[in-house]
């Protein structure tokens, strides 16, 4: 079977919480380097992730790292720690916001260059489409970027239009944009028809009982 992963030295993680990707990425790329930076705001599980990470790193002796830091306030003084040159793979699964994706994007800017592989997690699932056609414009010039409809969460993927084996990795879970469209349509005019059919042959005295729970405060 043909191996087309890419060649990654250099991995930058912004969100780590329980660690999955983290260890994820330092073993899918044994020889790359992986950092991991994490906010810690959401309470004290999050930070037993942090801890829980740091605890498998250190045991399986992966080339890995996790940083309490904030992005992208804390970015600079993260990745030059640990980086010299260009980063090969940004992985952004952050606060999943439209906002907090361009905030990170932006932040990790000056740290990347046309050869990085950028992976957003979540785009879908959590509606954050909007920035990241804004990211997509954004590198259009030297990279290819699509939402990977064929993965659970809807990830959104941005690769050099030079790496032959990332833009192979692309196409195998992406999709073509006219048939997203089409699924769209046709998704939108089923619920309309069966949210009318609901409308017609669900009893009066139903409806009544849902209307008056929607008035209770």
């Amino acid at each position: 079977m043909k191996d087309v992963k890419p060649d990654v030295k250099s991995i930058f993680i912004i969100g780590n919480a329980f660690g999955y990707s983290t260890i994820f990425l330092s073993l899918l790329f044994p020889e790359a380097k992986v950092v991991a930076m994490d906010a810690g705001i959401e309470g004290e599980d999050n930070m037993l992730g942090i801890s829980l990470t740091q605890s498998i790193i250190k045991k399986h002796r992966l080339n890995a790292a996790v940083e309490f830091a904030f992005s992208p306030k804390d970015n600079h003084s993260v990745v030059s720690k640990h980086f010299s040159t260009p980063i090969d793979l940004v992985f952004i699964d952050g606060l999943h916001t439209n906002e907090q994706l361009l905030l990170d994007f932006q932040g990790m800017q000056n740290y990347c260059d046309e050869n990085t592989i950028w992976v957003m997690h979540d785009v879908i699932n959590w509606h954050m489409q909007n920035a990241f056609a804004w990211i997509a414009n954004c590198l259009s010039s030297t990279h290819i970027s699509r939402i990977l409809y064929r993965t659970q969460s809807g990830m959104g993927l941005a690769v050099p239009q030079h790496d032959q084996n990332a833009i192979e990795l692309l196409e195998a879970f992406s999709e073509d944009d006219k048939i997203i469209t089409d699924l769209i349509k046709t998704g939108r005019y089923y619920d309309r028809k069966y949210l009318r059919m609901l409308k017609r042959y669900t009893p009066n005295f139903i409806k009544k009982g849902i209307k008056k729970c929607l008035k209770k405060p």
